[in-house]
C-alpha cells in the first residue's frame, strides 16, 4: 500500500498508529498537505468500527520485497541479502 510519492504515506501495520491518524484526520487536527482534504472528507464519514475495518483491510495486504540497495549485487549471492529489506509498497 502507498506509493513512491511523497504525498502518500507508505502505511505501516501498526493498528493503533492507523486509527490514531485516521481519528486525528477526523477531527480535523491532522492534513495540512494539498491532499490533506481528501483524508479529512473521507474520515469524518467513518464510524469506529468503518476505521476499524480499514485497518484489518490494510493488515491483510501484502508485503513486497523491493531491493533498497544495488540490484546488480542482489545476483552475487546469499551474502548480499542485507542491500534488501521487506517494505510495504
Amino acid at each position: 500500500m502507498g506509493t513512491r510519492d511523497p504525498a502518500y504515506p507508505k502505511l505501516p501495520r501498526s493498528p493503533e498508529y492507523l486509527i490514531f491518524q485516521l481519528t486525528l484526520f477526523a477531527n480535523d487536527r491532522r492534513g495540512g498537505s494539498p491532499y490533506g482534504h481528501i483524508m479529512r472528507e473521507v474520515a469524518t464519514q467513518l464510524t469506529a468500527d468503518q476505521m476499524t475495518d480499514v485497518v484489518a483491510y490494510s493488515r491483510r495486504c501484502p508485503l513486497v520485497m523491493r531491493p533498497t540497495g544495488k540490484t546488480d549485487r542482489i545476483e552475487s549471492g546469499p551474502h548480499v541479502r542485507s542491500v534488501s529489506s521487506i517494505t510495504r509498497t
